[in-house]
């Protein structure tokens, strides 16, 4: 590490993460979300209210971290309309922006969120498809070989899931 200590490196780190957060090659904050990977986009709640942006990015799921719970409603599992919206599936948590907030205690919920759009992808194909994925321990296998290379992660011209 250079001579440098766990919190420097964590810093150093952390405004790495920032500086790629961040560049959106001019952009302002209002232009939308930021494509992070073919199938995955950040931005804030004026993008996710933006059924043109939702519709034209084929965005099917949406992860609110920084919901703020209003008890004097209905709960609904989702406030998205898909007809109009394309909006399948949204889960929400209140997180707050601020250095001490513990974001790590959503991770799970989050990735369960993120699995289940995976699983549900694979469901159609085989819907569709059904001799593409007629092997139970094959299914798993591509899965799993996905997992262990990041192909799941990566940016191609396949287009969004």
């Amino acid at each position: 590490m250079d001579g440098m200590t766990d919190r420097e490196t964590e810093r150093e780190y952390l405004q790495k993460m920032k500086t790629i957060l961040l560049r959106r090659d001019g952009a302002s904050s209002s232009s939308g979300p930021a494509q992070l990977l073919d199938h995955l986009y950040i931005g804030n709640k004026t993008d996710a209210c933006n059924v043109s942006v939702l519709r034209r990015n084929k965005i099917t799921h949406v992860l609110n971290c920084a919901a703020t719970k209003d008890y004097s409603v209905e709960l609904v599992d989702n406030p998205y309309d898909p007809e109009t919206t394309g909006v399948h599936d949204y889960l929400e948590f209140e997180a707050f922006d601020n250095e001490s907030y513990p974001i790590l205690m959503h991770f799970r919920e989050a990735k369960a969120f993120i699995d289940a759009a995976l699983d549900q992808t694979i469901r159609l194909v085989k819907f569709e498809r059904p001799i593409i994925l007629c092997n139970e321990g094959f299914q798993k296998q591509l899965i799993q070989f996905a997992r262990n290379h990041q192909l799941l992660h990566r940016k191609s011209k396949i287009g969004a899931i």
